[in-house]
């Protein structure tokens, strides 16, 4: 039973990790990766998110944003270009 159990949550860690490696998106909205793993309360997809390499980020909107730690100066350079254009 154990040995299952680690499997979903290797298999979620899996799924964060290749959602939030997308080119595409830099980051994900909470309620997006929620969607995408059901089964998991809030907090321990929390535990997941940071589990897997993420950190949680603000982007003013009132949201909760996940990143990549890997990725988060990409995603904070890329920001600042945006609110440059503007």
């Amino acid at each position: 039973m154990h040995r299952q159990g680690n499997k979903t949550v290797y298999a979620a860690e899996d799924t964060i990790h290749r959602m939030l490696s997308h080119k595409k998106y830099e980051c994900r909205r909470f309620s997006a990766l929620r969607k995408a793993l059901l089964g998991f309360e809030d907090n321990e997809l929390r535990r997941l998110l940071v589990h897997a390499g993420a950190c949680c980020v603000d982007r003013g909107d009132g949201d909760e944003w996940w990143v990549l730690s890997e990725r988060e100066p990409d995603y904070f350079a890329s920001l600042h270009a945006k609110e440059g254009r503007s």
